[in-house]
Order: C-alpha cells, then sequence, then structure tokens
C-alpha cells in the first residue's frame, strides 16, 4: 500500500525525483506542512482544535480551537491565514477527512499550494500534542 494515496504525491514522485522522501523530509520551511485535527471533551463540552505544523520546523504555525467540527472553507481560511502571516507552503498534506476533499484541494490551488492526502503518523501525533498541550496550559 503506497504511502500517499493521492495523485498529487505520484505526480510529485515522477517529477522531481524526491518522490515522497521530499514530502517527508522537507528541505527547507514552509515546504510542507501539516494539517490536522484532534477532539477534546471537557466534562460535558467537546471542542476541536485545528494544527498546521511546519514539516522542516516543526513549528506550530496556526492553530484554533472550534466549538464545533469545522467546515472546509474553515480549514481554508486558516492555511490562509498562515500563509499570509509565514509564507505560502509548497505542499500541505492532511489526512482523508471529510472536510479534505475537493473543495479544500481547490483552495489550495488557488493558493497555489498541493493538497496530499496521505498518513504521516510522526506528524499527527505531533499535532495532537502540541494542540493538547498548547489549549490545556494550567493558569
Amino acid at each position: 500500500m503506497p504511502l500517499f494515496a493521492s495523485t498529487a504525491a505520484l505526480r510529485i514522485k515522477s517529477v522531481e525525483g524526491r518522490g515522497n522522501e521530499r514530502l517527508l523530509t522537507p528541505a527547507e520551511p514552509n515546504e510542507v506542512w501539516h494539517l490536522d485535527l484532534t477532539t477534546l471533551r471537557v466534562l460535558w463540552l467537546r471542542f476541536t482544535v485545528a494544527a498546521v505544523l511546519d514539516g522542516f520546523t516543526r513549528r506550530l504555525v496556526a492553530q484554533r480551537v472550534y466549538n464545533r467540527t469545522p467546515r472546509t472553507h474553515q480549514m481554508a481560511a486558516l492555511v490562509r491565514c498562515a500563509a499570509g502571516e509565514h509564507g505560502q507552503p509548497h505542499f500541505v498534506i492532511t489526512d482523508h477527512g471529510t472536510r479534505f476533499r475537493k473543495r479544500f484541494a481547490a483552495a489550495m490551488k488557488s493558493m497555489g499550494a498541493h493538497h496530499v492526502r496521505g498518513k504521516v503518523p510522526l506528524i499527527r501525533m505531533r499535532a495532537h500534542r502540541i494542540s493538547v498541550r498548547s489549549v490545556c496550559k494550567p493558569a
């Protein structure tokens, strides 16, 4: 089973020679961003945290807490906002969630970024850990 099930990843592999290695080990900041969601439950309340990480610096470039499951346009707006502050990413890697389908890919394409839907377990675990730590800091 391939690591990335996206046709964009296959095109990247055939065009650039480095293939998936470029996505897993970026050579510079803003080359690859990872976007993931995690859900936190506090008593009877439920929050969804969206985190955008730079694959090179491992820096949290954007984070937002939603009181409902965010929609596609909200995820695209989060990436656009982060791009305005930190620079344009070349690739945005997400999981296969419903909010990361055609509309999200079209929004990334209009920004000039390639959307890759795949699995990157290490970054995902890091996104969840950073999200929980930064949202749940003791006062």
